[in-house]
């Protein structure tokens, strides 16, 4: 990709003037489909996985393979940076559900003294741990379904690892890996209840 920037001269010159510069660039290698993903970016990695899911004892190992191939190519010194993000869209079979009773943070207007009923949110938290330098960014929103007589909503909750300081070590990642995948996993479950469980358990 290339930018293009172009800036006009001031009143009464009629001359002009163009920019040119590489834009980033990014590779995404496909499998399986295309449901199986890996981005490559300038001293950047990324692995996906789409429908059909899997374990997380079938992504983490894809994962570390990924970057041990990257790693023979790149040769990076140590990690700067970890994200684990995870993408849920969560489709209830009510035009209307009580949120309460899938979400442990559903919206809520102030007491108004008169029945109100909300129709459309978007609410975005972020928290970072004190034990470990893990950031969580949690997304809970309402989306278009086109099913009718059904409510899908989005939890949205990415886990990232980030201490350009202390890089981490490159034989350290698969640890640390694990530790933001637990915390993602209790920060999930502190998130939902039983109805929301009995959704997944479903699929």
């Amino acid at each position: 990709m290339v930018e293009a920037q172009f800036r006009a001269a001031p009143e009464g010159n009629t001359s002009i003037s163009m920019q040119q510069q590489l834009a980033r660039q990014r590779v995404q290698l496909r499998a399986d489909n295309g449901t199986r993903i890996v981005g490559i970016g300038a001293a950047q990695m990324s692995v996906h996985m789409l429908r059909p899911y899997t374990e997380w004892e079938d992504f983490q190992p894809r994962i570390v393979r990924a970057l041990d191939a990257y790693v023979a190519v790149a040769n990076p010194e140590a990690i700067t940076r970890i994200g684990l993000r995870y993408i849920n869209r969560i489709t209830i079979a009510d035009p209307d559900p009580p949120l309460h009773e899938y979400f442990t943070v559903p919206p809520r207007l102030p007491e108004m003294g008169m029945p109100t009923r909300v129709r459309a949110f978007f609410n975005r938290k972020e928290a970072e741990f004190e034990d470990y330098p893990i950031r969580v960014v949690v997304t809970f929103a309402d989306v278009e379904t086109a099913a009718p007589g059904r409510s899908t909503y989005l939890l949205d909750l990415d886990m990232i690892w980030n201490t350009p300081e202390a890089p981490v070590p490159l034989g350290e990642f698969a640890d640390k890996l694990e530790i933001i995948k637990l915390r993602h996993r209790q920060v999930f479950e502190a998130l939902i209840e039983n109805k929301s469980r009995d959704l997944f358990d479903a699929d």
